[in-house]
């Protein structure tokens, strides 16, 4: 390792360096620079990246007049990155609701249309099926003709059976 604080993050191949020390972080991307596979000697050299240490505090002893206000500042704007967070979750959350109910609703609309739509097909084959019947073309329910001489035929008929 390049020094006592420095890390290497193994997915992105970038020394971590706390506090940003330039030459430890010279000398941990060199590292990584000598640990790199052979294929990828024409690639540029990973990038430094440093963590960022807010208000860091001199040598002086106790706080200063100002850290009240830089730590009320850096709360609020958590507090607001908080907040947006749950509103953005509420949000996402209300929409797959919406999303879901439409999808019932359209379900349940085709549904019923479907229904309907049988009904309608039905009653229109039972009236062709009538109008077919009284026009004599086909779809007789007895065994007669409809010649006019159903009476004649039907006494006939019972006759036989006796």
């Amino acid at each position: 390792m390049a020094g006592a604080g420095a890390k290497k993050d193994p997915a992105t191949e970038v020394a971590v360096v706390p506090g940003g020390d330039v030459k430890e972080a010279v000398a941990a991307s060199a590292e990584v620079d000598t640990q790199a596979a052979p294929a990828e000697a024409d690639a540029p050299p990973p990038r430094l990246r440093t963590e960022r240490v807010d208000n860091v505090m001199g040598s002086q002893a106790g706080a200063g007049s100002s850290d009240f206000h830089i730590y009320r500042r850096h709360r609020r704007t958590e507090q607001k990155r908080q907040e947006q967070l749950d509103a953005d979750d509420e949000k996402q959350r209300r929409d797959r609701e919406h999303a879901e109910r439409v999808e019932a609703k359209r379900k349940e609309c085709e549904a019923r249309t479907a229904k309907n739509a049988a009904k309608r097909r039905k009653k229109k084959e039972a009236k062709a099926k009538r109008d077919a019947i009284a026009k004599g073309t086909g779809g007789s329910s007895h065994a007669f003709e409809d010649d006019g001489s159903f009476m004649a035929k039907a006494k006939a008929l019972v006759k036989e059976k006796e």
